[in-house]
């Protein structure tokens, strides 16, 4: 068993350490906020699993930390303080929450209740009160996020899984140290429940960082000057007249091909519910590309920026129909 355990170990942070490495390239070149939250939760995973679990196993990496820094429940307790941070920050990210100082009493209070485990005597029942308030927490945080989901009809698929797996899973895991804690009596064992979870967890993240990696075309701070120009010409002359005024105006006010993407939606009046799920991004992301736009453009509301860009439109087409007017003649 104790065998089972140690190559289950590094399996486990093999495949934490390549998730974290590829959601944070994935930040790196999407500049998305839920690539960084996911990749910060999933290092804390790996630095849970590297400091706890090792201590299960009686491993030296535990012994080392025991010694030079003391109770390595203190550090677990951090750890998972942290995880409860980024889950709260990546659900407002996704669901359009907006925080406040009160959104963080759930986390707070669960780094509390760990504190105050630890100044207690330790009973049977120690391990079990311990975790507790955690999987509680991720179970009311996944359920409140799959209700803000459906309340503005999202479709987006991926975190409709992500909320109801995490969901259940946590009741499996309340079920299993239930278990471990009552009938088996054995407090310093593996709870394998959650081990399936982060493996899930670290394969969706692989899978949803590499697609979107593999999706990226251009870089992300590529002006559309610079797209337009390294384009084939043949492509230029099949644009549309209202896509020519479109990628002028992005030329003009320096906008990326990234936010030259928002521009035909937010003139649209779409929500940013709408554009998060026609361009596959999260709500964060298409509200900080949104405030690029409104600072690049000068003007302060969506209304402003509509106004603009009709102002602009009717001047480029005056000016290019004088152009071609002065074409004409020259040619005659």
């Amino acid at each position: 068993m104790n065998a089972f355990v140690f190559y289950l170990d590094i399996f486990l942070s093999i495949l934490l350490s390549v998730s974290v490495g590829l959601t944070f390239a994935a930040y790196i070149v999407r500049r998305e906020k839920v690539f960084v939250y996911a990749a910060g939760y999933l290092l804390f995973i790996l630095l849970i699993e590297l400091c706890i679990y090792d201590s299960e196993v009686c491993g030296p990496l535990s012994t080392w930390m025991v010694k030079n820094f003391g109770k390595v429940s203190i550090i677990k307790s951090v750890y998972y303080f942290g995880c409860a941070i980024i889950i709260t920050l990546f659900v407002e990210d996704v669901t359009s929450f907006k925080l406040n100082l009160l959104s963080f009493i759930p986390s707070l209070l669960v780094f509390t209740w760990f504190v105050f485990l630890l100044l207690v005597e330790k009973s049977p029942l120690h391990g079990w009160l311990y975790i507790f308030p955690y999987q509680l927490f991720t179970a009311g945080i996944s359920f409140f996020a799959i209700k803000r989901l459906k309340k503005y009809r999202s479709e987006n698929k991926r975190m409709y899984f992500l909320f109801r797996l995490t969901l259940i899973f946590s009741l499996l895991i309340f079920i299993e140290d239930t278990i471990v804690a009552f009938v088996v009596h054995h407090q310093a064992m593996r709870n394998f429940t959650e081990t399936v979870l982060w493996v899930i967890y670290s394969v969706f993240a692989v899978v949803y960082a590499t697609s979107a990696l593999k999706s990226f075309q251009t870089v992300p701070f590529e002006t559309v000057e610079q797209v337009l120009e390294t384009s084939d010409s043949s492509e230029n002359d099949t644009l549309s007249a209202k896509s020519k005024n479109m990628h002028q105006f992005a030329v003009t006010f320096m906008l990326t091909n990234r936010e030259l993407e928002l521009l035909p939606l937010l003139l649209e009046n779409k929500s940013y519910q709408e554009i998060s799920e026609t361009l596959h991004i999260s709500v964060g992301t298409v509200k900080a590309h949104n405030h690029n736009i409104y600072s690049k453009t000068d003007v302060s509301n969506r209304n402003e920026l509509i106004e603009c860009y009709q102002s602009f439109s009717m001047a480029y087409v005056a000016e290019h129909h004088d152009v071609e007017i002065q074409q004409v003649a020259y040619s005659n």
